[in-house]
C-alpha cells in the first residue's frame, strides 16, 4: 500500500532533477538560440535577391553537410558546412568581419544556417543574415542557381 505514493513521490522528484538540468538557464550552454536573441535578421528570397543586386559584397554561404549538400547552390554562394564553420574558414571566405553575410540550407527544418550564424556570431562578425527557406524554396522559385561537384 505504502509503495505507490514512494514511487509517485520519486518519479516526481526524478522529473522534476530532469526539468531542472533541460531548464533555459542551463541550456543556452550548448544551444544559445533556446535563451539568447538570434544574432542574424531572417530575410525572405526576395529580400536576398534585392541584397544581391544592391550589396555586392555581400557574402552568400551555403551552411548544408556533406550528407545534405547535392552540389547545388544559390548563385554566387560559397559551400561551408556548419560543421566546418569556424573562425579561420569563415576569416578565408570573409576577411572584413563588417561584411553581410547571408547563411542558408536546405530548409525552414534545417538547423545548419542558425549553428553556422552563432559561430560566425562568436568569431566577431556583426553583418548577419538567415536565409530559412533555404534552397529549396529557391529552387521552388526558379531563381538562378549553380552546380559544382559534391564530394
Amino acid at each position: 500500500m505504502f509503495k505507490i505514493p514512494v514511487l509517485v513521490s520519486s518519479f516526481t522528484l526524478l522529473l522534476a532533477g530532469t526539468l531542472c538540468l533541460l531548464s533555459p538557464a542551463r541550456a543556452h550552454e550548448d544551444h544559445p538560440a533556446i535563451t539568447k536573441s538570434a544574432p542574424y535578421s531572417s530575410i525572405t528570397a526576395q529580400d536576398l535577391q534585392a541584397m544581391i543586386e544592391e550589396k555586392p559584397e555581400l557574402i552568400i554561404i551555403d551552411s548544408r553537410g556533406e550528407n545534405y549538400f547535392d552540389g547545388t547552390l544559390i548563385k554566387g554562394a560559397k559551400a561551408l558546412s556548419a560543421k566546418e564553420t569556424n573562425e579561420e574558414t569563415l576569416a578565408a571566405l570573409v576577411p572584413n568581419k563588417a561584411t553581410p553575410i547571408v547563411f542558408y540550407c536546405t530548409n525552414v527544418n534545417c538547423p545548419a544556417s542558425k549553428i553556422a550564424a552563432y559561430k560566425a556570431e562568436k568569431a566577431g562578425y556583426t553583418s548577419l543574415y538567415k536565409y530559412p527557406g533555404g534552397i529549396e524554396e529557391w529552387q521552388s522559385l526558379n531563381l538562378p542557381v549553380t552546380h559544382v561537384n559534391a564530394e
